[in-house]
């Protein structure tokens, strides 16, 4: 689930899951896997729930911005 929102980045684990509660309305640990991007999109963050605890990915490219995916792309988009 793509998070179109702002996010600060100092958020880790707690952060990123009270943002799932409070402003997505999910629970946290339903199995999906959360997509956030700071202001400048210049990095992201994959919050992702696996038996036994939560993984959390952190991405960012050699150059340039990640864009986000097309509106045809087939996810699920909050």
């Amino acid at each position: 689930m793509l998070y179109r929102g702002i996010v600060d980045f100092r958020n880790g684990f707690d952060g990123l899951c009270g943002l799932v509660q409070r402003e997505l309305g999910g629970a946290h640990a339903d199995g999906s896997v959360r997509i956030f991007f700071n202001r400048r999109r210049d990095r992201m963050k994959m919050l992702a729930w696996e038996p036994g605890g939560f993984m959390l990915y952190y991405k960012r490219p050699e150059s340039g911005t990640i864009e986000f995916p097309s509106p045809g792309f087939n996810a699920k988009t909050e």
